[in-house]
C-alpha cells in the first residue's frame, strides 16, 4: 500500500493544480484578492470522466506554486437554472470592490417547445 500512494504522489504534477480525485477541466475566473491567488475550475469530484453535475473546485496560492484547496466555489441546487451544472464563467470585483462570480448555470430538464405557422421561426425552448 505505501508503494502505491508513493508512486501516485510521484505521478502528481508538480506545478499544476490538481484535486486530490476525480474529472478536472477548464481552469475559471482566476482572480488576485486579498492577498492570494484564486483558482477555481470545473470538477467532477466522483468520477475520473466527464459527467453532467460540474462543480466549481477552488484553491488559494501566495506563490502560485503551493496550493491550498478548499471546499467548492460552485454547486449545482435542486430547482434552479444550474441544477445540472457549473459550466465556464470568470471571477471580477465590482466597482465597490467585491470579488463576484459570473457563470453559466445548466439545467438540461425538459422544456415546452413552442411553434408558429411562419415557415420563418424556429421553434425554440425557453425554460423559466
Amino acid at each position: 500500500m505505501a508503494v502505491a500512494r508513493h508512486v501516485a504522489k510521484a505521478l502528481r504534477p508538480a506545478f499544476h493544480v490538481a484535486p486530490r480525485s476525480g474529472w478536472i477541466n477548464d481552469p475559471n475566473g482566476p482572480i488576485y484578492c486579498n492577498g492570494q491567488y484564486h483558482l477555481f475550475y470545473q470538477h467532477v469530484p466522483d468520477s475520473p470522466e466527464w459527467q453532467w453535475g460540474l462543480v466549481w473546485g477552488h484553491a488559494t496560492s501566495k506563490d502560485l506554486v503551493h496550493w491550498k484547496h478548499l471546499p467548492h466555489a460552485l454547486v449545482p441546487q435542486a430547482n434552479t437554472p444550474d441544477r445540472d451544472g457549473c459550466f465556464s464563467g470568470c471571477a471580477t470585483t465590482d466597482v465597490d470592490g467585491t470579488p463576484t462570480i459570473l457563470y453559466t448555470g445548466v439545467s438540461i430538464q425538459p422544456a415546452v417547445l413552442s411553434s408558429s405557422r411562419s415557415p420563418c421561426t424556429i421553434p425554440y425552448a425557453r425554460q423559466l
